[in-house]
């Protein structure tokens, strides 16, 4: 699109202007139009000095000049000397004068066209340009050392910072208003809001401490509270490095599960904290006081013992809340009670479910559960296996696989008897598109995992029911029946870093929510801050700002 069609009706009023027609409600839009608007105000000014040249003499009187410093400026100055001053005072007494001196220009058109121009002036340097610190309250920081470029790469070198975006070409340090100093590496890009929130785009910035002084650092991923802290974070090819004192909060941008049952309340319902999946309990379970928060279930094992949460609406495979695209994660908090009995004959012996979608979907379910089989060819790794923990998805272009943690004492992983000592454990089970590992975690810990082809997906959703504590296949049996207390069951619709399930894991030892915070009735937090360990290098995930590891010390 043309520059002229695009600011058609910043053309009709500087026409206006040239032609000495503009009234005042002309001159106020003309006012709107420009302010904060450097893009109109760049075109009015091309607009007005080439207008300016077509209209005048051959030899006019006056140039109209930019001068650029953050923003146009406008200078209005005589190009030859005259014995005439000229004194403005207001825009109807600048028409008046120009009017009775027309015999110095050659048409009275330019008389106006120099009252405008001046009348912009007074706009300008009185309202939205600024020639000093002083006189403009968008100068939000100072530059202490070193150059920078604006978004639009034009070189330039600046003493003051205003909103916008920004590229340092060497070691950069501004202090903001609000007193806050930063140091950027050369090639960093960062955008500057206000005077206590940025954003860093690419390169690295470091956070000097300041006292009582927030400052917000924004991502695509993540936000970062500095509370007056010290900070290094890096942001090299996607990937995002932190640094920093204990003052400063670290908040993913996803973090919360899509379903979350805490079995707080009371009655027969099983309240969905974070979707809408409220399940009914059966008749084989009790309420008990909770591992956190004050409820949890009991399941005596038998055929009613399950809490049925529905299909999360699917109405075919890969639809519902229970679908996943990136990956999925399954938490829980249990005291089991499962014996670990072998099959008599065939491939199965007991097994108590945890938490299973499937029913008329076939085989896109998700199961996580205890069991003890041989023989099947969908274990992985393959093998024969006792008492176990199996995490069972349907990997597109691999099939239904179930993931196996063996109860063996082998290899640091724990036997049946350490899980059965009466204290609750945390178990989580976790699969991710973006790398293909697919893992389970007993405690903190990974204990088991499978290597996919990074990208493969999950499917999964659809129409059939899940059930905790059970399988939805087997409605009138006690097969698969769990035995033991589960609390804080957790459904995401992305993988959870190792990192972020050892915290979950830390905070219910003391007493909180996986999140850290005490527990609630029914609601999440809105926000979650994290508190990282200070001044070691974490590295964060870029898709979902969640923390993945500690660095060790090169």
């Amino acid at each position: 699109m043309k520059r002229t069609k695009h600011f058609s009706e910043l053309v009709d009023l500087a026409e206006q202007v040239i032609n000495g027609e503009a009234s005042d409600s002309s001159l106020e839009r003309l006012n709107a139009l420009l302010h904060d608007n450097v893009d109109a105000q760049r075109f009015y000014l091309d607009y007005m000095q080439l207008h300016t040249a077509l209209k005048t003499e051959s030899n006019p009187s006056v140039e109209v000049v930019r001068r650029r410093a953050v923003f146009d400026e406008v200078v209005v100055r005589p190009l030859h000397s005259t014995n005439e001053q000229h004194h403005f005072e207001n825009t109807e007494k600048n028409k008046f004068d120009l009017q009775q001196r027309g015999s110095n220009l050659t048409t009275n058109s330019f008389c106006y066209l120099l009252a405008g121009a001046l009348f912009l002036l007074c706009m300008l340097v009185g309202g939205w340009l600024f020639n000093s610190v002083s006189t403009s309250e968008l100068v939000i920081a100072k530059v202490l050392k070193g150059e920078l470029v604006t978004e639009d790469s034009s070189r330039e070198s600046f003493n003051y910072l205003t909103p916008g975006s920004y590229k340092s070409l060497s070691p950069l340090k501004i202090e903001l208003d609000s007193g806050v100093v930063l140091s950027f590496d050369a090639d960093s890009s960062f955008k500057v809001f206000n005077a206590r929130e940025i954003k860093l785009t690419q390169g690295s910035i470091e956070v000097h401490p300041s006292t009582n002084v927030n400052l917000q650092i924004h991502s695509d991923a993540f936000e970062i509270n500095t509370f007056g802290g010290s900070l290094v974070l890096d942001l090299i090819e996607n990937k995002a490095f932190i640094k920093a004192s204990k003052e400063v909060r670290l908040s993913p941008s996803i973090w919360k599960p899509r379903h979350l049952w805490t079995f707080d309340e009371r009655g027969a319902t099983a309240f969905d904290s974070a979707g809408s999946a409220t399940g009914a309990l059966g008749k084989g379970i009790t309420r008990v006081d909770g591992i956190v928060g004050k409820g949890a279930l009991h399941f005596d094992n038998s055929s009613h013992a399950r809490v049925d949460v529905g299909s999360g609406g699917g109405i075919a495979p890969a639809t519902g809340t229970f679908s996943v695209s990136e990956g999925i994660t399954i938490e829980a908090l249990i005291i089991p009670g499962y014996t670990g009995k072998a099959p008599d004959e065939g491939r199965f012996g007991e097994i108590d479910e945890i938490f299973r979608k499937d029913q008329s979907d076939k085989e896109h379910r998700i199961l996580l559960s205890f069991q003890n089989d041989r023989g099947k060819s969908i274990l992985r790794p393959a093998g024969d296996y006792k008492e176990s923990l199996s995490f069972g998805l349907y990997i597109v272009g691999q099939g239904y696989h179930e993931l196996k943690l063996p109860l063996d004492g082998k290899s640091g992983r724990p036997i049946l008897k350490a899980l059965k000592d009466g204290e609750p454990h945390h178990i989580a089970a976790t699969y991710s598109v973006k790398t293909g590992l697919k893992a389970i975690f007993i405690d903190g810990q990974m204990l088991a995992s499978y290597q996919y082809p990074a990208g493969s997906k999950v499917l999964s959703g659809g129409t059939g029911g899940a059930n905790i504590g059970n399988s939805p296949n087997t409605l009138g049996s006690d097969s698969e029946a769990y035995a033991g207390v589960i609390d804080e069951v957790a459904f995401y619709d992305f993988a959870l870093t190792s990192y972020t399930i050892r915290n979950h894991f830390e905070n219910t030892k003391s007493g909180l929510r996986y999140f850290g915070s005490r527990p609630f009735k029914k609601e999440l937090p809105s926000s979650l801050y994290l508190q990282l360990p200070p001044l070691q290098w974490i590295e964060i995930d870029m898709d979902t700002g969640q923390p993945i590891s500690i660095l060790k010390p090169q």
